[in-house]
């Protein structure tokens, strides 16, 4: 598939319905993943088509214990964020109109699977979409939580640019 992803946003909707409080409604859905998974994969097939190349073997391997981890894992935990998520790759970010939720999600379709954190949307400073990287960033009662998109801006659907003023509606309306 090329060009701009589709917005998964009432799929993901129907499936996290059951973690809804009465009365809730989804405002947006995301796909993101734990910061450096993008770059990771990107040296991985470097190197496999380096070692591919010259007759060798691919050691591909995803650097889950470098600085870039280690910060991943204190900023959830300074967000109240269980440990467990620190190993997660792959997730969904879900805004609702009175809760920012986040999912560990499954690695081949990316369908929501559990609920790893929740903060009410007035605890939630901002929502910074990708402008010309892959970062967003999400800033919760002064702490950040830096999370990365799966793709380059250009392919994203246009929700993760309307992030920020979908929370700004999502605060009034709570």
């Amino acid at each position: 598939m090329v060009g701009k992803r589709p917005d998964k946003t009432d799929e993901i909707a129907r499936r996290i319905q059951g973690d809804l409080k009465s009365g809730e409604r989804v405002v947006a859905c995301v796909h993101v993943q734990r910061p450096g998974t993008f770059s990771a994969g990107m040296e991985g097939a470097v190197g496999g088509a380096v070692t591919g190349a010259i007759g060798g073997s691919n050691p591909m391997s995803f650097r889950a214990e470098d600085g870039e981890h280690e910060g991943w894992a204190g900023s959830l935990a300074a967000l109240g964020v269980q440990p467990s998520a620190a190993g997660v790759i792959k997730m969904v970010l879900a805004l609702t109109d009175q809760r920012l939720l986040l999912y560990r999600a499954s690695r081949l379709g990316g369908k929501p699977k559990d609920l790893l954190a929740e903060w009410p949307v007035d605890k939630v400073d901002a929502i910074e979409p990708p402008r010309n990287n892959q970062k967003l960033t999400v800033t919760i009662d002064g702490g950040q939580l830096s999370l990365e998109t799966p793709q380059v801006p250009k392919f994203l659907p246009d929700v993760y640019r309307k992030l920020p003023k979908l929370l700004d509606g999502a605060k009034k309306a709570d």
